[in-house]
């Protein structure tokens, strides 16, 4: 992930211009690239956290910390930036980043707690 958002960051235009060829759409993407390469980072912590609370058969939990990241932490944050703050697309991507940052943290806290419980009883 940190490979990823150093090339969005370093290469933009290159990156863009594989996948189009359209001047509008380049322009846009060129003013979202840096909060998506953020995005990509926070993305990867989360779903290694995430893969650890399954990995211990917290599933329902990975879940819950998944779609409260998302609902009441992303779509507020969302609905902030993209309406108060007239921030359009961009707002999006800063409020899904937010939500990441969130839920890898909580998923991360829970899977630090739940490893310390394991480790207490198998001394």
């Amino acid at each position: 992930m940190v490979a990823i958002a150093i090339l969005l960051s370093l290469f933009p235009r290159e990156i863009l211009y594989c996948f189009t060829n359209d001047i509008n759409v380049i322009k846009i993407s060129i003013s979202i690239i840096n909060i998506v390469a953020i995005y990509q980072l926070f993305d990867g912590i989360q779903a290694i956290s995430g893969g650890i609370l399954r990995g211990f058969k917290m599933t329902k939990t990975a879940s819950c910390c998944v779609i409260s990241s998302y609902w009441l932490i992303g779509a507020p944050v969302a609905y902030f930036f993209v309406q108060k703050l007239n921030y359009s697309l961009k707002g999006y991507w800063i409020a899904l980043a937010i939500s990441l940052i969130a839920m890898g943290a909580l998923e991360a806290a829970i899977a630090k707690w739940k490893y310390k419980k394991i480790k207490q009883q198998n001394p």
